[in-house]
């Protein structure tokens, strides 16, 4: 994969049941894209420039100040009192983690737990409208949607 992106729901991590044991499972991004969800362009990036450089002779050079590194889109930047609030909801999702950890749960009961209370702190993190009711996510984050299983034309 040559660009980063997110897991759906940021419940990457395990994938099946391999006789009753989840198996390890992370996407590229977890490790170092080229390319950053953003648009950044990364030192991997300029290490793949520099190999193709070798090889053709009409590739251009591109260095850090280019504009898809420097200008992430606005969207994506957040107010400092907005960020201080999630960091004190994260912060709480971690203290209540620690608390469960040491807990007389069992194992799937902690796991529900950090779920269901992250995405009720997601949706703290979004507020609620002026009539007292939760804004919908996509007034407060875009969303966009793709279609599993597209293949190239060419496929």
């Amino acid at each position: 994969m040559y660009h980063g992106g997110t897991s759906f729901g940021f419940m990457n991590g395990a994938i099946g049941d391999w006789g009753k044991r989840f198996a390890p499972m992370v996407t590229s991004y977890d490790y170092d894209a080229p390319i950053g969800e953003y648009g950044q362009l990364r030192p991997l990036y300029f290490a793949i420039q520099k190999v193709i450089q070798k090889y053709f002779s009409n590739v251009p050079s591109i260095d850090y100040n280019n504009d898809a590194y420097n200008n992430i889109p606005d969207k994506f930047w957040i107010g400092q009192q907005q960020q201080q609030q999630q960091d004190k909801q994260f912060d709480n999702i971690k203290q209540q983690y620690n608390r469960w950890q040491n807990s007389e749960k069992s194992e799937k009961q902690k796991i529900i737990n950090i779920q269901v209370d992250f995405l009720t702190d997601i949706f703290q993190l979004m507020g609620k409208n002026n009539s007292g009711s939760i804004q919908s996510i996509e007034s407060v984050w875009p969303l966009t949607f793709e279609q599993l299983g597209l293949r190239h034309a060419s496929d």
